[in-house]
């Protein structure tokens, strides 16, 4: 389905969000009750390599079943001065506030 801004780079979140029935940005609106039912089980499973198995089955749900068609996206590239230090670029996911700026400092 492609990569959606997310707080967390944890699958219930975007989930539950995007395409979850009452999620606060399921613009569509789309519902499916199997989905749903994945969803609650994946929020509830501890054992990764299971939850991992049911995040897969929702993505088929998701690839079979689209809520919407991304009709855009964008290619992002971070950089910085050398003395910029504790920005770790791995750990950024989104272009939004999930970047933790607050740990980063100027080494000059």
């Amino acid at each position: 389905i492609g990569a959606i801004v997310s707080t967390l780079i944890d699958p219930s979140d975007y989930f539950n969000a995007w395409y979850g029935t009452d999620g606060p940005q399921n613009y569509s609106k789309w519902h499916d009750p199997a989905f749903q039912k994945l969803v609650t089980q994946i929020d509830r499973e501890l054992d990764d390599r299971r939850r991992r198995a049911l995040v897969r089955q929702g993505e088929a749900i998701l690839e079979h079943d689209p809520p919407f068609l991304p009709v855009a996206w964008e290619q992002l590239s971070d950089a910085w001065y050398t003395s910029v230090k504790g920005q770790q670029p791995r750990h950024i996911f989104g272009i939004y506030d999930v970047a933790r700026w607050d740990v980063a400092w100027l080494d000059k």
